[in-house]
């Protein structure tokens, strides 16, 4: 028989970084599920890491990719392979509550739906975020009134089963996730909120960790990965749902606005700042560059005086959600 939950675990070089998460697996006090763990071309010895979890559990199976194709790659291997009525999507770096499945297994028997949203805990933090309450989390996710991580929600094995049909393997090592949200809210026709924190995603250790120095380099790179899953996300909605495809370019506008909010707030000088805003204008994204220059740039010089000058202290920063979104 087919176990009522499979939990998907992507990994790249995770040695030494995974015992949290497993334990919280070894922890559940709902046991039908299976461990599906892919390690991605990692370089260490996670591959071998993997294999031990699998002989001390025979819940686990592991797969590998010979060399790494990105966190869509590693996701789609694992999908192929899922056998729960039920997918579960967790990082290896993160953790869940003890009760996740069982608290998932009662919601989904009294209430079964396509994809069933629950909240999360930032550690260290300790910044709780709860669902966003919606009719269409794909316009939801698309206007940034939700994050579009998706170890946020559990999902139906038929809309796996629709997003292997539909989807396609590409790599990039960022907008992974917003990808898959076009993808997986496409797929689903039933929503479900379950008001309760599950996940526990942590930030600055392993697969979570970002670099703070911003370069023009970095910004380039990241551009490139945006501006692949960005295609990727508008070639998928303009032929799977139409109407959403103006939503879909205003999200990947949001991508990239996201990336230049990021490095200038790293960056080294007021002059590499300018010069990011200035990268957006040279690939024509004029929209992008002139956000930088009317909110960013402003932004930057407000917080450097709040940090620099006495003064300036008490000035009030904008929500950067906000700062990022479009009116």
């Amino acid at each position: 028989m087919n176990p009522y939950f499979s939990v998907l675990i992507p990994a790249y070089n995770q040695v030494g970084k995974m015992d949290e998460c497993i334990e919280s697996l070894n922890k559940q006090t709902f046991t039908d599920f299976e461990v599906i763990m892919v390690n991605d071309g990692s370089t260490d010895e996670t591959e071998k890491m993997l294999k031990e979890f699998c002989q001390k559990d025979s819940r686990f199976r592991t797969y590998s990719n010979e060399k790494n194709g990105s966190l869509i790659v590693a996701r789609f291997t694992g999908m192929e392979n899922a056998l729960g009525k039920y997918i579960f999507l967790l990082d290896s770096d993160d953790y869940i509550e003890s009760d996740a499945f069982e608290t998932l297994h009662d919601e989904l028997e009294k209430n079964p739906v396509d994809i069933l949203r629950f909240g999360h805990v930032s550690e260290p933090s300790g910044d709780v975020m709860l669902p966003y309450h919606t009719e269409d989390p794909l316009a939801a996710f698309m206007d940034l009134q939700m994050p579009p991580a998706v170890w946020r929600n559990c999902y139906s094995a038929s809309v796996i089963k629709e997003a292997l049909r539909k989807g396609k393997r590409f790599y990039c090592n960022m907008g992974e996730d917003s990808y898959f949200s076009s993808l997986f809210f496409s797929c689903a026709k039933s929503f479900g909120v379950l008001d309760k924190v599950l996940y526990h995603y942590v930030t600055g250790n392993g697969m979570s960790t970002t670099t703070a120095a911003s370069s023009m380099s970095k910004l380039k790179k990241e551009y490139e990965s945006m501006k692949i899953s960005g295609e990727n996300i508008c070639d998928f909605i303009d032929k799977y749902n139409p109407d959403y495809s103006e939503k879909a370019r205003r999200a990947v506008r949001h991508m990239y606005r996201y990336i230049l909010v990021q490095n200038i707030l790293f960056a080294p000088s007021m002059k590499e700042a300018v010069e990011f805003c200035t990268f957006f204008k040279d690939e024509g994204i004029d929209s992008v560059y002139e956000f930088g220059t009317n909110v960013m740039l402003p932004y930057r010089v407000k917080m450097e005086l709040k940090m620099t000058q006495e003064a300036f202290k008490d000035i009030e920063l904008d929500n950067l959600l906000e700062v990022v979104r479009e009116k």
